[in-house]
């Protein structure tokens, strides 16, 4: 299995420097009052789109099902 091109490069791949070195580059403070409630604006339609998701592939079980 590791003798593959991709698990190589896999195995040798520092990830967890590429993470870190990645996180460095973005900006994850919050620094004001504005940026805190767009924040939770977007966390909430993000979490009312999975609800309506859920909905929706729930429907296309049940239509597959019956």
């Amino acid at each position: 299995m590791f003798e593959s091109d991709f698990c190589q490069f896999g195995i040798e791949f520092d990830w967890a420097s590429e993470f870190v070195e990645c996180i460095e580059c973005i900006e994850l403070e919050i620094k004001t009052d504005q940026a805190a409630a767009n924040l939770e604006s977007n966390l909430i339609e993000i979490d009312n789109l999975k609800v309506e998701l859920n909905k929706i592939q729930n429907e296309n079980k049940k239509k597959k099902t019956s």
